[in-house]
């Protein structure tokens, strides 16, 4: 085995809770930043974490994380569900619910591979 090898097997892991452990973190000190920006502001805590989660939902669909377009369909999820135990092929199903564009891109998060535990946290 070359050094290289063995540096990349050291570095990259396949512990699955390290991405929840960062992301919750990434929430935390959003949250906080936004709790004090208001508190300078003279607003309330809660509104800057608010608007702190607002800014960092759409920044994150915006640069095409999985996740957020999964989350952003929640209610969609439900309606998908019942349409596919109710017998109507998934494709067909998404293409009703979110037409042929938002279907085909939501399909393909779908069929990725964390597919199943996206679907699993809407």
């Amino acid at each position: 085995m070359d050094q290289v090898t063995e540096v990349s097997t050291i570095v990259s892991h396949g512990d699955p809770i390290a991405p929840v452990i960062f992301g919750v973190t990434l929430i935390l000190v959003s949250a906080l930043f936004g709790r004090f920006g208001a508190r300078r502001l003279k607003q309330p805590s809660v509104l800057g974490e608010l608007v702190m989660g607002v800014l960092l939902g759409n920044l994150l669909y915006f640069l095409g994380f999985d996740l957020m377009a999964i989350l952003r369909e929640g209610v969609g999820c439900t309606e998908l569900s019942k349409l596919v135990l109710s017998g109507t092929p998934v494709d067909e199903a998404l293409n009703q619910l979110m037409g042929p564009e938002a279907g085909e891109s939501f399909l393909q998060i779908l069929r990725g591979p964390h597919g199943s535990e996206y679907l699993a946290v809407a």
